[in-house]
Parts: C-alpha cells; structure tokens; sequence
C-alpha cells in the first residue's frame, strides 16, 4: 500500500474511493507483527498516514499503529543477519542460524510467507525443528489470515522437490496439504461455470504450471466445466476430490502445446472427453 499510494500521488491529487476502501477493509485483517513490520517509519509515505486518509475499522492492531504503542518485532532476516554478522567460525555460525530458525518457529514469530519461503533453509539449517515450522504450514488460521492463493506454494514445491534426504519427503506432503486449504481464499463464482486453460507452444514450462494450478484451484471450488484448447478446443472430465496438485498435473499431462487457435473455444461442443 505504501508503494501505491507514494506512485499514486506523483499523478493523482486525491485518492479515488474504491482505491481508498480497498486499503482500508485490507488494514483490518493485519495483526500487530505485519503492522509493525511494515510501519514505514522513515518513508515518505507511512502506515499511519494510509490510516488517515483510508479510515479503517478499529482494531487493536490500528489503535496501537496509531498511539504509537505498537510493539516492534525481530523479523525473520533481522534473526539471521545477527548470526551471520558475529565473528565466529562457521560451525559457530551455524548453531547460532539454527538457533535463530528454532526460536523464530517456536515462538511463532516468522509469518506464513516468510515461512513458505526459506521451508529450504529449515531443512538444511535447523531439520530439529522441521515438524514445529510443517504444523504452522498447515495451520488453517494463518492460511486464512495469509490470504494465500494456491499457486503460491510453486516454487517452494520446486525448490524442495530437488531436495534429498531428511525432511524433504515430509515437507512435500506438507506442502500438497497446504494448497488444499489454501483453497478457502479462492474467489466463489456464481451459478455453472466455463473454465478454459491454454496449453499451446508457448505456454510450455512456469506458464503452463500456473495455469494448471490456477484452473484446478477454480475447478474444485467451483462449480464448472473444464476446457483446455491448443489447436483445437476441448473438454476435459477431472475428478474434483483429487487433491488440487493431482488435478494440476493431470492437465499439464493432458496439454497438447501446440498452436494457439482462441476461435475452437467458441465453436459448439459435445459431451465432454472423459481424461483417461
């Protein structure tokens, strides 16, 4: 938001309304950790000023923001860059990371993101606490209070699949678990539904990974049909209680990556190809 609003005003004078309204429903849902550590204190454009000119809903989060009572918290790179920065061995370093992670995880003060983000890390630098930081994963509530979407969990998927040893078969479980919850943020669509996923040429690799996921996530939580189309337009059945990453990597399994001809979606179909 601080970003926004500091381009916003070098070309506009005033703040539009659905602009304004938007930040202030998404200032409710912070806890005292986000605002803290996103205060902006020092930038042109703090969160106490986006408070002024939005108007949220109170919270005691907002309040605090605002008396000026809002408790600082060591972030998760603050942690790691006093262990990095001691002089020590590197064996010294390590403890002293491993430590950092531990307490970051126990005391549940590294956020969903940043946990998603340095799952690696954990492995590799504090495996002991593994189970702990794979239970905050797969907590419903930070998931929900994340707002994080499917798609998310890619690259953190990727980086763990290259992975061998300890811990990595447990955080892809993890991980295919999480997405599945991850669906609660999901926009809901309203009566029977269309989806259509393009799997031509030039789709191949991440573009094709996203979309996949983005189109399972949509087909599981809503009620619609599913059509991928290349050089020609086509139904597909998925089964909608596979997990999200089963039904993702059926479509990937399913493209044709060829051309990219738009017109077949349009065209009248008949009853849909059953994957088999």
């Amino acid at each position: 938001m601080l970003k926004i609003l500091s381009y916003y005003f070098l070309t506009e004078k005033k703040l539009n309304n659905p602009l304004r309204d938007g930040f202030a429903r998404a200032l409710t849902r912070f806890d005292e950790y986000t605002l803290a550590k996103y205060r902006g204190e020092g930038k042109k454009i703090k969160l106490v000023d986006v408070v002024n000119i939005c108007h949220p809903k109170s919270t005691t989060a907002i309040d605090k923001l605002m008396r000026g009572t809002l408790k600082s918290f060591d972030t998760w790179e603050t942690e790691l860059a006093k262990a990095g920065q001691v002089s020590s061995s590197d064996a010294e370093k390590e403890e002293l990371k491993a430590n950092a992670w531990k307490r970051l995880v126990e005391e549940r003060k590294i956020g969903y993101f940043a946990l998603l983000r340095n799952l690696r890390n954990i492995i590799e630098q504090a495996l002991e606490v593994l189970p702990e930081a794979l239970a905050l994963l797969v907590d419903e509530e930070m998931i929900n209070q994340s707002m994080v979407l499917p798609f998310r969990y890619l690259k953190a998927i990727s980086e763990i699949e290259i992975l061998s040893g300890d811990g990595a078969r447990e955080v892809l479980i993890a991980l295919n678990e999480a997405i599945d919850l991850s669906l609660a943020n999901v926009p809901k669509l309203q009566g029977k539904n269309l989806l259509v996923l393009d799997t031509s040429g030039y789709m191949e690799g991440r573009p094709l990974e996203i979309g996949s996921l983005f189109a399972s996530a949509m087909y599981k939580t809503n009620d619609a049909d599913f059509m991928s189309f290349s050089n020609q337009a086509k139904y597909i059945s998925l089964n909608p209680v596979d997990t999200t990453a089963t039904i993702a990597a059926r479509i990937r399994s399913l493209a044709e990556m060829g051309g990219t001809n738009f017109h077949s979606i349009l065209k009248p179909r008949t009853e849909p190809t059953i994957a088999s």
